[in-house]
């Protein structure tokens, strides 16, 4: 089956910020967030188990669903705002010095504390824990690796074996996101990847069992980059620079040397010897993998710009076992970024969302709501665009969706004129395009012969 992703709506809008910080591809869900918690979900480090850590400061938070060891001169969250809750350990915090920065919560604690800085030391329980750790948040983030693995990989790996020595080469021709899908070589090796600038690579490293000793790589986009260790029991890298998020829940991970900057999840343990982690937030665009539809049927979803406010509102009519909202902004219509979340009311609901867009650049901004089932299960909706150029307002929206072999697009537009309907495929192609003559009002197009297009996903513009 076909799907737009992204069926527009063009509108002109007006804004008041949302109360609760983003979230992003990696941050634990607001489900899984208790009351009182400070913070944005966002962590530099997740463990599903131990850690033990023997040198090598961490930059940014912590969140460990075990014990976490480290010893004297070691410093956490240094770079992670003060007065947040940096560091949530739900074992034993077991130190011989060291200092945080932040709040820190643990559920015992031997040898010597922590100098703690721009925060509070609290003993918890698992009843007051900051955050739940349970087997939804472990198979929320366990799934996430499974949906890296599942994209579709559209880029070419070309790996040349020179004895003790190999050179892997990633090429990817996407603008929007490039997905690899390789098996590291036994040897030390340099990584090279060549993909357009701006654009979400994914490396799904495929080996049972990955050591990885030496070596270095050209991936300077960590925001954009993910290494997703999605089939190994075992990870070694020792002595290798890493930029980007490192994904590793089916495995002990171990990070020998070398410095490591963006986010980590582990769903073992996780050792850490003489390796600096350093906090980036992956902020790339991921094609969401839906295998059935969520028990929430969204009736609408519009939005409204005026005066640099977006207004935003939904309708539902039916909320089964439903979280929440996640509201997500782009001003490419590519790359999106979490905003805000709204929890789920019930059946038969009406939401609504404002946006300040004054800080804005572009000439249009793009929003999608992301549906949050509580297990941690998503979809996306469809896609509404806000113009704001010259003060137009333009409304469109496209069905039905998913499509077969027509789409009908509505259009609202507060003048005549001349407009070219596109259709594009993910990567950057263009599929179908039609001239249309907008009348001031309401318009209905109607795209026919799509018969011939590929099961997939769309951007309609």
């Amino acid at each position: 089956m076909k799907r737009i992703l992204f069926a527009l709506t063009l509108v002109a809008a007006s804004v008041n910020t949302f109360a609760q910080q983003a979230a992003g591809y990696f941050a634990v869900p607001a489900t899984s967030r208790n009351a009182g918690f400070s913070g944005d979900g966002n962590f530099n480090v997740v463990s599903f188990d131990d850690m033990i850590s023997g040198g090598g400061d961490i930059k940014g938070r912590i969140a460990v669903n075990g014990n976490l060891s480290f010893s004297g001169g070691i410093s956490l969250a240094q770079n992670a705002s003060a007065q947040q809750d940096n560091v949530i350990v739900t074992g034993t915090l077991q130190t011989t010095g060291g200092s945080i920065k932040g709040n820190v919560y643990y559920g015992a604690r031997t040898g010597n504390m922590p100098t703690v800085t721009g925060g509070s030391a609290t003993q918890i329980t698992p009843s007051n824990n900051p955050i739940t750790f349970n087997n939804t948040l472990q198979t929320y983030f366990t799934n996430k690796a499974t949906e890296l693995k599942n994209q579709t990989a559209n880029g070419t790996v070309n790996v040349q074996n020179w004895g003790s020595w190999s050179n892997v080469t990633l090429t990817g021709t996407s603008t929007a996101l490039n997905v690899f899908n390789v098996t590291l070589p036994n040897t030390s090796f340099g990584l090279a990847l060549s993909v357009p600038s701006g654009s979400t690579v994914i490396i799904n490293v495929l080996n049972s069992k990955v050591n990885i000793s030496g070596g270095n790589t050209n991936v300077t986009d960590a925001a954009r980059t993910i290494w997703n260790f999605v089939n190994a029991d075992t990870v070694k890298i020792s002595n290798l620079d890493i930029n980007g998020s490192v994904v590793a829940m089916n495995s002990v991970l171990q990070l020998n040397g070398g410095n490591f900057n963006g986010q980590i999840l582990s769903g073992k343990k996780l050792l850490h010897q003489s390796a600096t982690i350093s906090y980036t937030r992956f902020i790339g665009n991921v094609v969401p993998l839906t295998s059935g539809a969520l028990p929430v049927t969204l009736t609408y979803f519009k939005g409204n710009l005026q005066d640099n406010t977006t207004s935003l509102t939904w309708e539902t009519s039916e909320e089964k076992n439903f979280s929440h909202y996640v509201v997500e902004r782009s001003e490419d219509g590519k790359q999106y970024n979490a905003i805000g979340e709204v929890a789920a009311k019930g059946a038969y609901s009406n939401y609504s969302y404002t946006d300040n867009v004054k800080s804005l650049s572009g000439k249009a901004v793009y929003y999608r709501l992301k549906a949050v089932d509580a297990d941690g299960t998503f979809k996306y909706s469809s896609v509404v665009k806000l113009n704001r150029s010259n003060g137009s307002i333009i409304e469109m929206s496209a069905y039905p969706n998913p499509f077969q072999s027509q789409l009908s697009i509505s259009i609202m537009a507060t003048e005549s004129e001349a407009t070219a309907i596109m259709l594009y495929s993910l990567d950057g192609r263009l599929v179908a395009t039609q001239m249309e003559q907008l009348n001031a009002g309401s318009n209905v197009v109607t795209v026919n012969n799509l018969d011939n297009l590929a099961k997939g996903m769309y951007v309609l513009n």
